[in-house]
């Protein structure tokens, strides 16, 4: 399984500053640095050839410095990538913190995700590697840890947990996976 920990260009300029209409700005930023995570990735999963690549991360998780479906995660979700926090988790429930204004108001937003996506995995068994299964991942829980919120990380962490599933999305029995998890 292979994954990746991003932590992208945060909304404010060069010197620090940080008005209104930065985040828009500086989303195309964002973007670019999740396209070339990618196409690097890609480019040596595929022995220097795109052609020969698929997507070279089942997941990608960290602080994307954005919300739901902004261009970073927009992109990833084009290429196939799924949103554990927007599959799972309510919308009013953020992960980032921020006290504004001398603390006169707490900017809250939802900045943290964990991305999957359930394409085929081949696990090797035996020894010899003389047994070959396709399988999948499945993602079949994220929350936000609570507890972080004072005097700690403006950023909550968000947890899941994932599944190796058949490829018809049942338990794989080789990996012990709990069929009642696999259902949620």
């Amino acid at each position: 399984i292979s994954i990746s920990n991003v932590h992208l260009r945060p909304p404010v300029e060069l010197d620090g500053s940080a008005w209104l209409e930065t985040a828009r700005k500086t989303e195309p930023i964002r973007i670019n640095e999740v396209k070339e995570l990618i196409q690097r990735a890609a480019l040596i999963k595929g022995g220097g050839r795109m052609e020969n690549a698929q997507l070279p991360f089942h997941v990608i998780a960290g602080d994307f410095n954005e919300g739901d479906n902004a261009g970073a995660l927009a992109y990833l979700a084009s290429l196939g990538y799924i949103d554990a926090l927007q599959q799972f988790v309510p919308r009013s429930r953020e992960t980032h913190n921020w006290p504004f204004m001398r603390n006169l108001w707490t900017l809250r937003k939802r900045l943290d995700h964990i991305l999957w996506h359930g394409g085929a995995l081949t696990t090797t068994l035996g020894e010899g590697g003389e047994v070959q299964r396709i399988v999948n991942l499945r993602c079949v829980e994220c929350g936000v840890m609570t507890g972080y919120e004072n005097g700690a990380s403006d950023h909550q962490p968000v947890l899941s947990r994932f599944a190796i599933v058949n490829r018809d999305g049942r338990a794989d029995p080789i990996h012990k996976i709990n069929e009642e998890v696999c259902r949620k």
